[in-house]
């Protein structure tokens, strides 16, 4: 039920992930997209492990407690509910995977762009650091022969 709901999970790299031996897809699709990072180029695995953390253990097997409280709350919930929040949350899973992808994507795009174009705005960036000394000497001797006339012709 919860894999019709959620639809077939994707992994980070966008191949559907394994299965793990759970029954569970949230815990199916964060194992098979921790496994997967380790495909990804090095640059991209940097920035994406930097911001993840490590995975949890895997729970316990659920106790006979456990199933037995479970049970006795499943009546007090609405499957109709459970389906739909489900299926929202798998609508909302694609988007934001769609959406990591895309900004991952940019970032990679954009560090190449800047190392392309880093060393020409450097040295742009210090054309007119020079530039800028140079103007002001200028206006520093101007000041200076301005000074020099207006001593030697009074007004």
């Amino acid at each position: 039920e919860m894999e019709e709901a959620w639809g077939a999970p994707v992994s980070v790299t966008g191949t559907p992930h394994t299965n793990t031996g759970s029954s569970n897809p949230l815990l199916n699709t964060a194992s098979s997209t921790f496994r997967n990072l380790a495909s990804l180029s090095p640059m991209r695995s940097a920035t994406v492990l930097s911001t993840v953390k490590a995975p949890a253990p895997a729970p316990p097997p659920p106790t006979q407690t456990t199933l037995a409280f479970a049970q006795a709350t499943s009546h007090m919930v609405n499957s109709e509910d459970i389906s739909g929040t489900l299926a929202l949350q798998g609508q909302i899973h694609q988007r934001l995977t769609s959406s990591s992808e895309t900004l991952m994507s940019f970032n990679e795009f954009s560090a190449a762009l800047y190392k392309g174009l880093g060393p020409n705005f450097e040295n742009h960036t210090q054309t007119l650091i020079n530039m800028k000394k140079d103007l002001e000497n200028i206006f520093r001797r101007i000041r200076n022969l301005t000074d020099r006339i207006g001593d030697m012709v009074p007004e």
